[in-house]
């Protein structure tokens, strides 16, 4: 490996340095004017570790899931972090040290972890229904309380839930319904799926389950007024047999094409539809939205596997291929297969732009409408930069710093609660590598080259984390106090 790309190693690492902390910070310092308007908290998980892993150096994926809370009012701003204190933590906890083996390995876990859940919920925040809830995809989400992040524990929907799996990312409409899904409920490399759709109340008043046609990291999921729209992306299960040998839980395989299964809201399995293209990956999605049957699904897509750390089962990782662009694909559902071996290709694919882009962001109260913006990080060098998407237009706008800051998704705020669609800011985590010091900028949304209105400056470094979420004060169940006075 050249020295180039040993350096955009380097300061990704330094970003992600364990921190094992939790901490509260008052009268956080603000470089600018933070805006007044804004009355809500933001959220982030990361995964932080609370124990070294005791089968050595494992990938953050497997580690202990941490959420940080941003309370703004007022012009002013205060954090806090804790860990998710899930039953494997617990335990971990109880025992001093590790337990728990490799990533989705059960059997390479201590015997002490029999019959404990071992989700580590450090992926995606979401509220919904006044709980802020931490989800991964390999097990049940996690509830907190929004304001004191408090873990309640295992969320079961009111009672309503009653498998294991609830994925990494979950959609909300304008009507505040959750839609969300499961997967490998069966068992390890099992190929079922279940969608559901969860009232404003947080209770699930809809669920159907189906079969994939083969077992994947089926991460997110879209919605449109009409559908349900997840991407089968070859990323799949290595096998019982495989894992047993010591191969990490997922490989890419090059041979398999990627499909798009769509599922009318209020639907049942036998309305699934399939269509399929050649073999790509897709992890995230933008957003999709229909006119009738004709769906339009804006993700971020590349043209091989872009997960250097599950490759392909005895082939070195292909970097060439990894690049994610954001693209747009129009299919229509009516034309669709009942069976994926019938699948029909897509009507058409546009790329949108052709910054390397990923965790792809909307403004998520227009979830499934056709939206005008769209924001992503970059996904590659260091990812120092962000960019925004005009998706009429086509003209996609950055903001770049220096290569030993490592940025973080860019997450939407509207201005207001009542704003229209894109007006308002985009909130940018910022890692200094050289200072050991952590930012939070707040940008224009729809003019970020001209740099942050305003920025939080930390008096520490939070790790890097995967996604974050935005809730107005009235999302939440109690009201937050405001920081103290500076």
């Amino acid at each position: 490996m050249d020295k180039a790309a040993l350096d955009v190693i380097g300061v990704i690492r330094s970003a992600g340095r364990p921190s094992r902390t939790e901490f509260d910070i008052e009268r956080i310092s603000v470089e600018g004017a933070l805006p007044e308007t804004l009355d809500g908290t933001f959220y982030r998980v990361l995964s932080d570790r609370q124990f070294p892993a005791h089968l050595g150096p494992d990938f953050p994926f497997n580690e202990d899931g941490m959420v940080w809370a941003l309370r703004l009012k007022d012009g002013k701003a205060s954090i806090k972090q804790r860990y998710v204190q899930t039953d494997r933590w617990k335990l971990e906890n109880e025992h001093g040290r590790s337990l728990f083996g490799r990533y989705r390995d059960p059997y390479s876990d201590e015997p002490e972890t029999a019959g404990v859940e071992r989700t580590l919920a450090n992926t995606a925040p979401l509220v919904h229904a006044g709980v802020l809830l931490a989800m991964k995809e390999d097990g049940p989400a996690y509830g907190l309380d929004p304001v004191t992040l408090e873990t309640h524990g295992i969320w079961d929907f009111h009672g309503t839930f009653r498998k294991r799996v609830i994925a990494a990312h979950a959609r909300v409409d304008s009507e505040g319904r959750m839609h969300a899904f499961g997967y490998a409920d069966d068992g390890l490399f099992a190929r079922d799926i279940t969608y559901y759709e969860i009232s404003p109340e947080g209770r699930i008043v809809h669920e159907v389950a189906f079969e994939l046609p083969y077992m994947n990291m089926q991460h997110d999921v879209c919605i449109s007024d009409d559908y349900v729209i997840w991407a089968v992306s070859p990323l799949v299960g290595v096998g019982d047999e495989k894992l047993r040998e010591g191969e990490r839980f997922f490989a890419w395989e090059s041979t398999l094409p990627l499909y798009l299964c769509v599922l009318p809201r209020g639907g049942a399995p036998e309305d699934v539809r399939w269509f399929k293209s050649n073999n790509r990956f897709i992890s995230h999605n933008l957003n999709a939205s229909n006119i009738g049957s004709t769906i339009t699904f804006d993700t971020c897509t590349s043209a091989g596997n872009a997960f250097p750390f599950f490759p392909e089962l005895g082939k070195p990782f292909d970097p060439t291929q990894s690049k994610t662009y954001l693209t747009r694909i129009t299919i229509d559902y009516e034309r669709g297969a009942k069976h994926w071996s019938d699948a029909p290709e897509f009507l058409s694919e546009e790329r949108l732009s052709d910054f390397v882009g990923e965790f792809p962001r909307i403004d998520d109260r227009f979830s499934g409408k056709a939206v005008k913006n769209g924001w992503m990080l970059r996904f590659e060098g260091t990812r120092n930069a962000f960019a925004h998407v005009d998706l009429s237009s086509r003209k996609t706008t950055v903001h770049e710093v220096p290569a030993h800051v490592v940025m973080q998704e860019p997450v939407f705020i509207p201005r207001t609660p009542n704003a229209s669609e894109g007006d308002g800011y985009v909130a940018v985590v910022m890692n200094d590598t050289v200072r050991n010091l952590t930012d939070i900028a707040f940008f224009e949304a729809t003019d970020v080259a001209k740099g942050p209105v305003c920025t939080l400056k930390l008096p520490l470094q939070i790790r890097s984390g995967w996604h974050g979420w935005w809730a107005d004060v009235s999302e939440t169940t109690k009201s937050i106090s405001a920081p103290a006075a500076a």
